[in-house]
């Protein structure tokens, strides 16, 4: 993050991109989980609903609510088409990532190994650290892991998203937030079925973007 932040050609695009301050954010913000409050927020979370049930009635966060407070959208489509230069770089990524899987190495050091690949403490003959694959390889990353992280555990590089980290890298501005958002009712829907299929007893793991629910 310091290295793409401390150019200012690329610090100039990702401010187009207003995202400047998320990058940041996700290398900074340290929020610490409290697990007891949100098993309590979950006990009373009704999936079939989306709500929440208090003992004053029921409550939940509206599209309405994400419009007014957050200005994002939430209607409408967004439509996007890859040049030929950015096909190239969407292969380039889905290459290296490839490579690793080949290798068969652990699952667990992926994102370490990406960061080494591409922003290496010496650089291989010829290779740019500030080139625009580079910035999609970091971004890519980004999104992949604390933007966008299913829950499934499993490190990699979202292929759907490298297309969006193409975009970000050049300076468009995408409803990312809107994105963000919308997985919220998974999250709480797949904590409060855990929770169900626990029966109090029972240990059922669970893996979401704790830090997303508890912001």
């Amino acid at each position: 993050m310091r290295h793409m932040l401390s150019n200012e050609r690329i610090r100039d695009n990702l401010a187009k991109a207003q995202i400047v301050e998320s990058i940041m954010a996700s290398a900074t913000l340290h929020i610490k989980k409290d697990f007891a409050g949100l098993i309590t927020f979950i006990s009373r979370w009704r999936p079939s609903t989306h709500t929440g049930i208090c003992r004053w009635g029921q409550m939940t966060i509206t599209l309405e609510s994400v419009a007014v407070l957050l200005n994002l959208s939430i209607v409408g489509s967004f439509h996007y088409k890859l040049s030929t230069e950015e096909n190239s770089t969407l292969d380039a990524i889905v290459q290296k990532e490839e490579e690793y899987n080949q290798h068969k190495k652990d699952e667990e050091c992926f994102y370490t190994w990406w960061v080494s690949q591409w922003f290496p403490t010496k650089p291989r003959s010829g290779q740019a650290l500030d080139d625009e694959l580079s910035v999609v390889a970091f971004l890519s990353l980004w999104l992949s892991r604390d933007i966008f992280d299913d829950g499934s555990r499993k490190k990699t590089i979202i292929h759907d998203i490298v297309m969006f980290s193409i975009k970000l890298a050049k300076g468009m501005v995408l409803p990312l937030g809107s994105l963000f958002l919308g997985s919220l009712y998974s999250h709480l829907d797949a904590l409060a079925a855990d929770m169900h299929a626990s029966n109090g007893y029972k240990k059922v793991e669970s893996h979401i973007h704790i830090a997303f629910l508890q912001a």
